[in-house]
């Protein structure tokens, strides 16, 4: 895809990925007048012209490919932390209970597993093994399969107005206010309504 013809977007877009920026300060950065959370929406919308949002996903290839970081990838990864089971670790002989040898452990295991550290137990020395946490990944997944689905809508409510500036905020309440007046006026003898909704 050649680079965008409009400069601010192609701008807004190599600061985001190549100057590593969040969306606000990159908007800003890009000759846009808009700042702090209207800047913000603002580059948020620009997510949803089509055009934009495929010289990102050009532009962002190459780090994704580096990093092998694909959907799949990602969902495998939470699965694992979800659903990893930490007794694996652990081996009990007579009651004796120690930290198996983590270069043995189960991949899926291994990769939940996010840090061992030595401690000092009594004159002994012993291991502290410390697990994702489960509850996150669980949440995350389950959102991820919208199993929670008026969550997710009343999410994507809030998430559509809190993208919104105030000045479509503004004129999408109007809008109600004057349907909602128009809907007031109907003659329910007559059954029927004004001639045209704006």
């Amino acid at each position: 895809m050649p680079v965008l013809s409009n400069t601010r977007w192609e701008k807004t877009l190599h600061n985001i990925i190549g100057k590593g920026m969040n969306r606000g300060p990159a908007y800003t950065a890009a000759g846009y007048r808009a700042t702090g959370n209207a800047a913000e929406v603002s580059c948020t919308r620009l997510f949803r012209i089509d055009k934009f949002k495929k010289r990102y996903e050009e532009l962002m290839a190459p780090a994704v490919e580096e990093t092998e970081a694909t959907v799949e990838r990602v969902l495998r990864e939470m699965t694992r932390l979800a659903f990893y089971d930490m007794t694996a670790v652990i081996d009990a002989d007579d009651g004796k209970i120690t930290l198996r040898d983590p270069t043995k452990l189960p991949e899926d295991l291994r990769r939940a597993i996010t840090g061992i550290k030595p401690v000092q137990v009594g004159e002994g020395m012993q291991y502290e093994c410390k697990f994702a946490d489960k509850q996150k990944a669980l949440d995350s997944l389950a959102r991820h399969l919208q199993m929670f689905k008026d969550t997710v809508i009343i999410e994507n409510v809030f998430r559509i107005v809190n993208e919104m500036d105030d000045d479509e905020l503004d004129r999408r309440l109007r809008e109600l206010e004057h349907a909602l007046g128009l809907a007031t006026t109907l003659d329910p003898a007559a059954r029927e309504g004004p001639t045209r909704l704006h």
